[in-house]
């Protein structure tokens, strides 16, 4: 149980990795766009440009974690893997937008894009990007389902102890150490999303101070 609970912490904790690596991507995003509509040849936009490449590469490294992790622990595989495809999808649609800003710089003005090829990338990038926010609601009520979860196998492991301790009768320092450790694992429940594992760290943490 502990060992499922760890690989499912692990998931949890590289999905909010990626989530927060693709926020920087769209925040990089934006304010190259605003170089790009300003001045191209800065050194900032340069700059930009070399941090938007290298937020890409570091969702890539940690989305081939993700896949690892999931493969190996077989936690919600299902779930994960079409969350896993279409989070490999947005880093696609990415890319292709990267490459679609670097050969706006390259192009002189004189042989620059159409309008209209712009606008349908534009286009394609929009529907992409509304249907990954359905994609991110799921992951949202996936960690928080997992979070669940989690609080509830605490809190059954830490009523287990509990019931423990009250059973221990002549070794009043093992009772006290297995409160201890009861006590321990319902602040993890509680934090967690187990509501009721309030009562139970006060209630406890009377018996052991």
């Amino acid at each position: 149980m502990r060992q499922q609970l760890n690989a499912t912490s692990k998931v949890v904790e590289t999905m909010k990795t990626v989530n927060t690596l693709m926020d920087s991507i769209d925040a990089t995003r934006h304010s190259v766009r605003i170089l790009s509509a300003e001045n191209k040849g800065s050194a900032d936009y340069s700059q930009r440009m070399t941090e938007l490449k290298d937020y890409v590469k570091k969702t890539e490294d940690k989305i081939r974690e993700l896949e690892a992790s999931v493969a190996e622990n077989d936690v919600n595989a299902d779930s994960y893997m079409t969350i896993i495809d279409a989070l490999k999808d947005e880093l696609k649609i990415r890319n292709e937008e990267i490459g679609v800003m670097e050969d706006n710089t390259e192009l002189s003005t004189a042989v620059n894009l159409k309008s209209a090829q712009l606008d349908d990338i534009e286009m394609r990038l929009e529907a992409k990007k509304n249907e990954l926010k359905l994609l991110d609601i799921r992951i949202k009520e996936l960690v928080r389902t997992m979070k669940i979860s989690q609080g509830d196998s605490y809190f059954a492991q830490a009523g287990a102890l509990e019931e423990a301790a009250k059973r221990t009768k002549l070794a009043p320092n093992k009772k006290r150490d297995t409160y201890e450790e009861a006590l321990h694992l319902y602040e993890k429940a509680f934090k967690f999303g187990k509501k009721e594992a309030k009562a139970k760290v006060e209630e406890l943490k009377s018996k052991v101070d």
